[in-house]
C-alpha cells in the first residue's frame, strides 16, 4: 500500500508542476494573442480561461503521459531498477519538453493563421509543405528571444524537478499483497488515464469543437491545449460524409455548378490574376487602412471593387486553390496535401486552355514552396515560374523569394513574349513577415505601426512599376485583371473584428475603363473564378463553389473555416457553426466585436435557419464533391444524378 501511494505522490507532484507550466504559457498566449488582435482581457477573464482551460490540459496531458503511467506504475519491482528509472525519466523529460515547446510556439503560430497548432502544421517540418520554414525560422527565433528565453527556463525545471521527484528509487519489498494492490491500483489509474484523455464522462469524448459549448467561438483559442487540438487532428484527413439535405432541397443557386445562359460570343481577353500576399482590406489607404497604397488607389477608382470581400482562408496554401479553382479551405488540413489532392479538379487555366490559352503560374518563392508547383500542374498550368528560373540570384529577398518589383517586371517580359491569349496568376512574396525592404530604398517605404505597413507601401510601388511597363505591351488594352489576397495578414494594432479578420479586397480592373463602380454584394475568393468567366463570355457548364459576382440572381453568403468553425457571413449577420450546431448568431451591422448573441432569440430565427440552411448545403456539397471526386460538370451530374431541369 505505501509503494503504491509513494508512486502516487510522485505524480501528483508532477502534475501539479505541468499544470502551473501550461498556465504560465496559457497566460502568455493570451496576452500576446489577445494585445495583437488589439483585445484588452481583464485579469478576471484570465481566470476563467484557465479555470476552463484546465479540462483541455488535463487531457492533453494524460495523452503526452500515457506511456510515461503504464511503464512507471507496471505493477512490478521492475520499474525500480536503474535502466528502467532512467528510461521512465527521459520518457517523462522528452514528452512533456515537446508538449511545452509546440505550446509556446503556437503563441508565435496563432497571430497569422488564426488557428492553433494542428497535425498538418507539422508538413511544414517535414517539408511537404515546402523548405521555406527553414529559411525563415532563423528570423523567427530572433524576433522572439524572450519566448525561447521562456521554454528553456521551463525546460530546466523539468528536468531538475523530474529527476528530483523520480530519481530516487522507492527501496520496499512486496508481497503478494503489494503485488494484488498495486495492480488494481495500476487498472484503476489506467482508468483514470483514459477518462482524462477523454475528457470527462461525457458520451463523446472530448474535441476541440466542445470548447464552443465553453465559452463564445471567438474565444475558443484561450481555454484550448496544443499538445490536444495536434492529437485530436492526427485522425482528420478525411472529411465526413454529412447529408443534411436531399439533393431536391437544393436551387440552382446552392448547386456548385453553374450552367451559363449566355449567348454573345466568346471573348479572349487576356486574364492577369495579381494575389498579393496577406492584402487586408485593413492595410489599404482606399478603404482607410493602416498603410499607404497610392497606386492601387488610383487603380481601384478606375475598376469595379468588390468592398465587402471575403477571403475563404487563412493560409496562403489554402487561399491559392480558392482564387484559381473555386475550391474554398472547409478542412483541417490544406486540399493540396489532403487525400483529395489527386482528385478531377478545373481551374481557371484547364477550362480556358480549349479557347486556345496559355497557362502561367509565377511565384517568387522556390520550387515546392507549400506544393504550388505541383499543385498547378495539377489544376493545367502550362507553366510554373519560381525562384529557381530568375535570372539574378542577388533579387532574393534572403526569406522567402525574389523581390516583388523586379519579380513582377520578369512576369510582363515572359508573358509579353509568348503566344496570346493566356491567363497568367502572380501570388507575390514581399509582404510576408519579415516584412523586409530592399536595401537600394532605404527608408523609403518606412510606415508607422506595424511592419507590414512598410512591406504593403512597397507592394504597392512594385504594381506600379508593374502597371507602368505592361501599358507598353500589346496584350495590355485586352486584359482583365484581378486584384485580390491569398489571405489577411496580422492585425495592425486597431480592434479586430471576426470580420475585419477575413475581409480582403476583390478587384476587376479593365484598361479600357469599361468596368468601373463600387459594389457591396458579399463576395469570395471562390467567385474570382466563375466571376472571370462569366466576363469572358463563357459559355460551357462547369464545376465551382462560388458563383459570379456579375449576376445578381442568388442570394450571397460567405463562409470560411478555422479551427474546426465556420463561419457565415451575410450582408447583416454572422452565423457560426461548430459541425454539429449552432453556437453563436450575430447581427455584425451593430454588433462587429459579436459580443451579444442573438442564437435563442426568437425574431432572429427565421434569418438564423436560412443561413444555417445555406452553410450547411455547401458544407454537404464540398464534403460529398471531395469525397466522390466529383469536382467537375460532368462528374458532378453524373455521380449526384443533377438533371437539367435542376440546373
Amino acid at each position: 500500500m505505501k509503494y503504491v501511494f509513494l508512486k502516487l505522490k510522485k505524480l501528483a507532484a508532477l502534475t501539479a508542476v505541468l499544470l502551473l507550466l501550461y498556465i504560465i504559457v496559457r497566460v502568455f498566449f493570451i496576452y500576446i494573442v489577445s494585445t495583437t488582435a488589439g483585445e484588452f482581457i481583464p485579469f478576471k477573464q484570465y481566470l476563467i480561461y484557465i479555470w476552463k482551460g484546465l479540462r483541455f490540459d488535463i487531457a492533453g496531458l494524460s495523452i503526452l503521459n500515457s506511456l510515461f503511467i503504464l511503464l512507471y506504475f507496471f505493477p512490478h519491482a521492475i520499474t525500480e531498477s536503474k535502466w528502467m528509472k532512467r528510461s521512465t525519466i527521459y520518457l517523462f523529460i522528452i514528452t512533456n519538453t515537446v508538449g511545452l515547446l509546440v505550446s509556446i510556439g503556437d503563441i508565435v503560430y496563432y497571430p497569422y493563421v488564426q488557428k492553433r497548432f494542428q497535425a498538418e502544421t507539422f508538413m511544414y517540418l517535414t517539408g511537404e509543405k515546402g523548405d521555406d520554414v527553414y529559411t525563415i525560422l532563423p528570423i523567427f527565433l530572433k524576433e522572439n528571444w524572450s519566448l525561447i528565453l521562456l521554454f528553456l527556463l521551463m525546460l530546466i525545471v523539468i528536468v531538475k524537478y523530474t529527476k528530483r521527484v523520480l530519481g530516487k528509487a522507492i527501496q520496499l519489498q512486496l508481497n503478494v499483497k503489494d503485488y494484488i494492490v498495486a495492480t488494481v491500483s495500476y487498472l484503476l489509474l489506467i482508468g483514470f488515464c483514459i477518462l482524462g484523455i477523454r475528457g470527462g464522462f461525457q458520451m463523446k469524448p472530448l474535441d476541440i469543437i466542445y470548447a464552443s459549448e465553453m465559452v463564445p467561438a471567438k474565444e475558443v483559442q484561450y481555454i484550448l491545449n496544443t499538445p490536444f487540438t495536434i492529437t485530436k487532428t492526427m485522425d482528420k484527413w478525411s472529411l465526413p460524409p454529412v447529408n443534411y439535405f436531399p439533393m431536391e432541397a437544393y436551387s440552382s443557386c446552392e448547386l456548385p455548378i453553374l450552367v451559363p445562359t449566355t449567348k454573345n460570343q466568346f471573348q479572349p481577353k487576356n486574364v492577369v490574376i495579381i494575389i498579393v500576399e496577406s492584402l487586408s482590406r485593413n492595410y489599404m489607404s482606399y478603404f482607410n487602412g493602416t498603410s499607404k497604397t497610392p497606386f492601387l488607389d488610383s487603380l481601384f477608382n478606375k475598376s469595379m471593387v468588390f468592398n465587402n470581400a471575403y477571403a475563404n482562408a487563412k493560409e496562403s496554401i489554402q487561399g491559392i486553390p480558392a482564387v484559381v479553382a473555386s475550391i474554398p479551405s472547409w478542412q483541417d488540413d490544406p486540399y493540396i496535401f489532403s487525400q483529395y489532392a489527386n482528385n478531377q479538379v478545373q481551374s481557371i487555366a484547364s477550362l480556358l486552355k480549349p479557347y486556345g490559352y496559355q497557362s502561367y503560374f509565377f511565384h517568387g518563392a522556390g520550387k515546392g514552396s507549400m506544393g504550388f508547383d505541383a499543385f498547378a500542374a495539377t489544376v493545367g498550368f502550362d507553366t510554373y515560374v519560381a525562384k529557381e528560373d530568375y535570372p539574378n540570384k542577388d533579387e532574393f529577398d534572403g526569406a522567402w523569394g525574389i523581390w516583388d518589383e523586379p519579380f513582377l517586371q520578369y512576369m510582363n517580359t515572359q508573358i509579353s513574349k509568348e503566344k496570346k491569349p493566356f491567363v497568367s496568376v502572380v501570388f507575390t512574396v514581399s509582404s510576408h513577415h519579415p516584412y523586409s525592404i530592399p536595401a537600394k530604398y532605404g527608408d523609403r517605404f518606412k510606415a508607422k505601426g506595424h511592419p507590414i505597413n512598410s512591406s504593403i507601401k512597397y507592394t504597392d510601388f512594385a504594381l506600379q512599376q508593374f502597371f507602368e511597363q505592361a501599358k507598353k505591351e500589346a496584350w495590355f488594352n485586352n486584359t482583365l485583371f484581378v486584384i485580390t489576397a491569398d489571405h489577411t495578414g496580422p492585425n495592425t494594432g486597431d480592434n479586430l473584428t471576426n470580420k475585419k479578420d477575413m475581409s480582403i479586397p476583390i478587384v476587376f480592373y479593365q484598361p479600357n475603363s469599361s468596368l468601373v463602380g463600387v459594389s457591396d454584394v458579399v463576395a469570395n475568393q471562390i467567385d474570382v473564378m466563375p466571376s472571370i468567366l462569366d466576363m469572358l463570355q463563357y459559355d460551357k457548364p462547369f464545376y465551382s463553389l462560388g458563383k459570379s459576382l456579375f449576376n445578381n440572381d442568388c442570394n450571397r453568403y460567405s463562409i470560411n473555416y478555422k479551427g474546426g468553425f465556420y463561419n457565415c457571413y451575410s450582408k447583416q449577420y454572422c452565423y457560426q457553426f461548430n459541425g454539429e450546431t449552432c453556437v453563436g448568431f450575430y447581427n455584425v451591422g451593430s454588433d462587429p466585436l459579436l459580443k451579444k448573441n442573438l442564437q435563442k432569440e426568437s425574431t432572429y430565427q427565421k434569418v438564423l435557419m436560412e443561413h444555417e440552411a445555406y452553410m450547411k448545403k455547401k458544407i454537404q456539397s464540398f464534403n460529398q464533391s471531395m469525397i466522390k471526386n466529383t469536382m467537375t460538370f460532368d462528374r458532378y451530374v453524373n455521380v449526384h444524378k443533377i438533371f437539367q431541369n435542376k440546373l
